[in-house]
């Protein structure tokens, strides 16, 4: 019994530790203006900026993220032109290119006649549907996985904001009703993918769009030369594997897959720099193949329950009981 606490209470203290950085000083040395910092994120706090245009891609991303991509990843590729796709955030009335728009949570595709009525009449359903004034967002303030399927904000946005799409996929099915295809002053119909308050009881569909497997450093357009190392953490001694097994958690974590250099199997313990897959330098994004990595990854990797930490994906972030059990910390290198 006394050995079980023991092996309990080390495990509250588990702490992941990512690196961005080998580097010591705050300016690399021979470039001053290259800078590094610190940074301390707790697993809990993933990305809040990160959403699935559909549930139904959770499967795509499973699919590119393990470079097994098949017809179904294929038909469902969102077509990423300006004539096709849009997207558009909630604004403040004040906002001098705003549009009236109606928006629902898991939208359907677009009927030959149009949709009807209990879709186009503005109205508010609690986590299903919101109508007010959005603004279409320039392509710079966000990034898209077109056959993954996921759209990234560049911005942090207000908790309360609603965030909407229109777009096309690759088999021409269309979703919403966007300002490229509408008059002035019609109403324009969205796809929601954000709403102001996701909970996974009362509003599960929302709260499954939004991606958990995200952690966005805050630092931006990170050097393609750091490195990030992931470590386990048993009173205050840095590890890079749990006690009992050998495989490093990078590589358990699906985060080193290949050796480094040449995008090659097998995986040699170091973080795979992919730009545009696991990081994207430009916002600090740091992007795990798996969708739920610190209980299903752990799970697949063979890891023991007691290491999982589930809470992360089943309760929003204010009530996950075991939100200090593991921490993102490192040196962002900018």
């Amino acid at each position: 019994m006394k050995t079980l606490k023991l092996v309990l209470a080390l495990t509250v203290m588990a702490i992941i530790s990512i690196t961005v950085s080998s580097c010591d000083s705050a300016v690399t040395p021979g470039n001053s203006n290259v800078k590094s910092s610190d940074f301390a994120i707790p697993a809990w706090d993933y990305s809040e900026s990160h959403y699935f245009v559909d549930t139904l891609y959770k499967r795509c991303f499973t699919e590119v993220y393990n470079d097994s991509i098949s017809s179904y990843t294929q038909q469902n590729t969102i077509i990423t032109s300006n004539d096709y796709l849009e997207v558009w955030v909630q604004c403040d009335v004040t906002i001098s290119n705003k549009r009236f728009c109606v928006g629902k949570v898991m939208l359907g595709e677009r009927p030959p006649q149009g949709y009807d009525t209990s879709i186009i009449n503005p109205g508010f359903i609690y986590g299903d549907k919101y109508s007010g004034f959005f603004r279409k967002l320039y392509v710079d303030e966000y990034y898209i996985n077109a056959q993954a399927g996921f759209i990234g904000l560049k911005n942090n946005l207000p908790g309360n904001y609603h965030v909407g799409v229109v777009y096309t996929n690759n088999v021409n099915k269309k979703y919403g009703m966007g300002a490229y295809e509408s008059n002035a002053s019609d109403t324009l119909i969205l796809k929601l993918v954000k709403i102001d308050s996701p909970n996974p009881v009362t509003t599960p569909l929302a709260w499954q769009l939004m991606m958990k497997n995200v952690y966005r450093i805050p630092y931006t357009n990170l050097s393609s030369s750091s490195t990030i190392n992931v470590m386990f953490n048993i009173n205050y001694n840095l590890v890079n594997t749990i006690p009992g097994y050998s495989i490093p958690l990078i590589t358990m974590l699906k985060l080193d897959k290949f050796t480094n250099g040449t995008n090659q199997p097998p995986p040699d313990g170091k973080f795979d720099w992919l730009s545009g897959k696991t990081i994207f330098p430009e916002t600090g994004d740091i992007i795990f193949p798996i969708l739920e990595p610190f209980s299903k990854g752990l799970k697949d990797a063979g890891v023991d329950s007691a290491y999982w930490v589930s809470d992360i994906y089943t309760m929003r972030k204010e009530y996950n009981y075991d939100k200090n059990r593991y921490t993102f910390s490192g040196i962002a290198v900018y």
